[in-house]
């Protein structure tokens, strides 16, 4: 099984954590790729992280296999359970875990220590790990005298000088300001790019996980609810919560009804939309449905005229100047939202307008 030629390096089959009554994790399967970055996105709660301390090593599961190159590590029906020292994956914690009595050099240097190494192949892998995240020439400073972008680094040197299979990181970039993470998100996509080293992400932030992965798998309620392409994900969500979750979108409730010239979706205040044909056959699925939509497939009109078919309206419930741009808030259809709309347009609030769906680009989910 390949991903663009590549090997699967991790599988993990029906993994589950549970404690007590709580299900963390509930019958998780994935497979990861070499050289990837596989980013567990979802929000608190959901699993990730007991995920990733699983695959670490640092939980036992009740149930489920992984294997990492083909070599079982986990199996709870077979009694097998590897230590975390012996399963060669390096962790970068959420938070920096540095110890202020040692140096740079001597933090990069501890695993190796650890692990035995001599002591002439430490020193090379510690220069040549402090190169890779551009900490070189500060090896005798004290890690609490570094910087929070600085320390990460250092986190990140740790856990790759002794080269491991895979590289866990359980929401390393979660401590530091907005500005550092976005700087701190080119240098790992970078340093993977580089080193090629097989990377395992874990975050609630979908900015990280759109930039950073070459698959994301969201997940709920200890499950995966879907993985696949950061792209795909986006545009082909496969339930309501991924559309919901990834990016802004925008609901309204309604039902199918039938017209002689055919199906339409009925919502609030006798508004319908003409769904395209292949969407026809939600009404042998539920006769109530959620319709989601991107800000972007929403079209404000400002003309003065009943609303047609596939089209709304709503009132102006506040406008924000962005200097630029402005952001407005409107109520329609039961439902409130903002869409980014142009400086110059001639609306004010409490004006009511016209706002056009994109019915190719609504998604309709079945619901009671």
């Amino acid at each position: 099984m390949s991903l663009n030629g590549k090997k699967v390096i991790l599988r993990v089959q029906d993994l589950s954590r549970f404690y007590g009554n709580v299900h963390a994790v509930n019958g998780v399967s994935f497979d990861v790729y070499e050289g990837e970055i596989l980013v567990l996105l979802g929000p608190s709660g959901c699993g990730k992280s007991t995920t990733l301390r699983v695959l670490a090593g640092l939980e036992r599961p009740q149930s489920g296999q992984v294997s990492l190159k083909g070599n079982a590590i986990v199996d709870v029906a077979g009694g097998i359970f590897f230590a975390p020292e012996k399963r060669n994956m390096g962790m970068v914690f959420q938070t920096f875990a540095v110890w202020p009595h040692m140096t740079v050099s001597d933090h990069v240097a501890f695993p190796l220590l650890v692990r035995r190494h001599p002591r002439k192949e430490i020193r090379e892998k510690v220069e040549k790990a402090l190169a890779f995240v551009n900490l070189s020439g500060l090896e005798s400073r004290l890690a609490t005298q570094l910087s929070g972008g600085q320390q990460q680094r250092l986190a990140l040197a740790r856990a790759l000088v002794y080269e491991p299979d895979i590289l866990l990181l359980d929401e390393p970039l979660s401590n530091l300001d907005a500005k550092l993470r976005h700087q701190m998100r080119v240098e790992l996509k970078k340093l993977q790019q580089t080193l090629g080293t097989t990377f395992i992400f874990v975050t609630h932030d979908q900015i990280e996980a759109m930039s950073l992965a070459h698959r994301v798998a969201l997940m709920k309620d200890g499950q995966i609810e879907q993985i696949g392409l950061p792209d795909d994900l986006y545009e082909n969500p496969s339930t309501s919560f991924v559309h919901s979750f990834l990016g802004t979108t925008v609901s309204f409730e309604g039902k199918w009804v039938q017209k002689p010239e055919g199906w339409f979706v009925q919502l609030a205040g006798k508004f319908r939309l003409k769904m395209p044909n292949e969407l026809s056959a939600g009404p042998l699925m539920k006769d109530h449905v959620l319709v989601t939509v991107r800000p972007d497939d929403l079209e404000l009109i400002c003309e003065k005229r009943p609303p047609r078919d596939n089209e709304i309206e709503a009132q102006v419930e506040s406008i924000s100047n962005l200097g630029d741009r402005c952001e407005t808030a409107f109520r329609g259809c039961n439902a409130e939202f903002v869409l980014q709309t142009r400086k110059r347009l001639a609306i004010a609030d409490g004006e009511r307008v016209l706002l056009r769906i994109n019915p190719e680009k609504a998604k309709i989910w079945p619901q009671w």
